[in-house]
């Protein structure tokens, strides 16, 4: 995992993001802290990708956000097959703050 931090006039925005090899590129998605609520539809639709049901717990992404302070953890464990047969991850294209990008990288893999 790998953390970096951007800089804007306004506001400093933490951005998380994570690697994963699609169809032979390296594709990155990149959280955007600002803009996650943990509303929890990426978990939702990545169950509904590897069991056809809303199953959080069968979710390859896990959301939780601490009450006390309101700060939220995003995580992947490696269940993830990366919507192989999908154009984008379905994280990517189902969360509706926009806080998911996927970001293919310029390197190629055979």
């Amino acid at each position: 995992m790998e953390l970096s931090f951007i800089i804007s006039n306004i506001s400093m925005v933490v951005y998380q993001s994570f690697i994963w090899f699609f169809k032979g590129k390296i594709m990155k998605i990149i959280r955007n802290s600002n803009l996650c609520y943990a509303c929890k539809t990426c978990q939702l639709i990545c169950s509904f990708h590897h069991t056809k049901t809303f199953w959080p717990d069968r979710s390859s992404i896990y959301v939780t956000r601490n009450p006390q302070d309101g700060t939220i953890k995003w995580r992947k464990d490696i269940s993830c097959d990366q919507c192989i047969n999908e154009k984008e991850p379905l994280c990517v294209k189902y969360c509706i703050y926009g806080a998911l990008q996927a970001i293919k990288e310029a390197r190629e893999y055979d």
